[in-house]
This record gives C-alpha cells, structure tokens and sequence, in this order.
C-alpha cells in the first residue's frame, strides 16, 4: 500500500532487513496500522525523488524498526505536540496517527520515538521485545 503512494509521488522507498531471526508476539494487523501510518507521514513529507528508507534489526533481542523520511523535519515549536491526541499539521489531517500508534506500541511493552529530526528529514524508532 505504501509502495503505491512512493511510486505515484516518485519517492523512492527501501527496505534493509539486517536479520531474519526475529520472534516476538504482536498483533500484526495493529502493527500493520502503524508501520502505514508512519509511512504515509513520511511519504507525505518527502517530495518527488527523495528517499523514505525503512529498516529492520535485532539488537538485544528487540526488534528496531526505524522510518526515516528525506522530508523538511518536524518545526521545534510543534515538537512537543506530535503525540498529542487530536493535534495536526495537517489541514485534512485528524490528529490522531501518532497518537494512536504511539499507545499501540506501548500496549505491545514497546516503545515509538522520535529519534532524530533535522531540516534533511525525520526518523522513528520503534522497539518492540
């Protein structure tokens, strides 16, 4: 579903799977919802013929999952709020994406962050054990 979104907005998406060993247990369609929504911001940031890059690996027995998007990054005014129920840069946007993955995550005894943030783009973190 994503991979439609890059090629129509001609952003380049990749995938680095660094194992293949990875057990844990999750409920994948939840963990569907927020890997797309974490892509579709991204995506949404990321203009024509940048790159979003999706990774996965194991470190310490966790799964990392890291989004990392080539968009404008995220204003510093507006970095306390992003996991704020109802808030939105966005004019069709409902405010409730991140906020709702983030308690997903956590309802799993994982963790979603923003790991970095700068004028080249953002990245998302998410470990799950």
């Amino acid at each position: 579903m994503a991979e439609n979104s890059a090629v129509k907005k001609n952003v380049n998406l990749s995938l680095d799977v660094k194992c293949d060993d990875i057990v844990i247990d999750i409920d994948k369609h939840k963990i569907y919802q927020v890997l797309l929504n974490l892509l579709k911001n991204a995506l949404e940031a990321t203009d024509e013929g940048k790159n979003v890059m999706v990774s996965l690996e194991k470190i310490d027995g966790e799964a990392v999952i890291k989004i990392k998007d080539e968009g404008k990054g995220i204003p510093s005014e507006v970095l306390p709020k992003i996991f704020r129920a109802y808030f939105s840069t966005k004019d069709s946007g409902s405010g409730i994406g991140l906020t709702l993955s983030k308690k997903i995550i956590e309802k799993h005894n994982g963790e979603l962050t923003l790991i970095s943030n700068s004028q080249d783009g953002c990245e998302f973190q998410i470990n799950l054990k």
